[in-house]
């Protein structure tokens, strides 16, 4: 009787311990799947930057996201390049899906990023169907405000918002948003215009930072 208690006891003890083994084996294999799906996901990312980044007519460098202030008072990201890669403060800040803001503060390695939802930021933009200009600045919720609209521009909800160029900040043309809401008020000579911009700022990851001013500021054109 005693010998069959000892064999069921290291049955057992055998049996917990290849749970045990199984169980780190299954760990490990999840979390290689995860990376792998992750380095995936990054991979893509990459490519689809790299070939953003060959559209862009100027000198740009790359940068990943490293921190973050959606605060009730400043819209802003941190990304990992700055000054000893040639960043400055003013340059604009771009991706693939549309503009993201501009450069308002710098260090050796790092620089801080201030998003077009943000309550102080100011993008001359335009309407891409009609060409009815105005300055986009942060509004509410992550949307934007098109400002300066006048009531008689021919403004619809859908219409893509596109960059004019002429802030000497952002290249001409590049995608900002779609008109989300109009609304026109019975007295004065503008119209609202909310825009909800095209680049999601929650999970936005790498960005591209363009060094050089625009073409059309380089020649001085109007």
């Amino acid at each position: 009787f005693s010998q069959h208690l000892w064999r069921q006891y290291f049955y057992h003890v055998s049996l917990y311990d290849e749970i045990e083994r199984l169980t780190r084996e299954l760990a490990l294999a999840k979390a290689q799947q995860n990376l792998a799906r992750e380095l995936q996901k990054s991979n893509q990312r990459l490519q689809q930057l790299l070939q953003f980044k060959k559209l862009v007519p100027r000198k740009t460098v790359a940068a990943e996201v490293i921190g973050r202030d959606h605060s009730q008072w400043f819209q802003t990201i941190v990304v990992n390049k700055g000054t000893s890669d040639g960043v400055e403060k003013g340059h604009a800040v771009v991706a693939p899906a549309g503009v993201v803001g501009q450069v308002v503060e710098t260090a050796p390695f790092h620089a801080k990023v201030l998003l077009i939802v943000d309550a102080n930021s100011a993008v001359d933009v335009k309407i891409q169907r009609t060409r009815a200009s105005g300055i986009l600045k942060g509004g509410a919720a992550g949307l934007c405000r098109f400002d300066y609209a006048l009531r008689n521009h021919d403004i619809k909800t859908g219409d893509v918002v596109i960059t004019t160029g002429q802030d000497r900040v952002f290249p001409k043309g590049m995608l900002v948003g779609r008109v989300k809401v109009i609304d026109q008020p019975r007295a004065g000579i503008f119209q609202d215009v909310v825009v909800n911009p095209f680049v999601n700022f929650d999970t936005l990851e790498e960005v591209i930072i363009i060094i050089e001013p625009p073409e059309d500021s380089l020649r001085g054109n109007p």
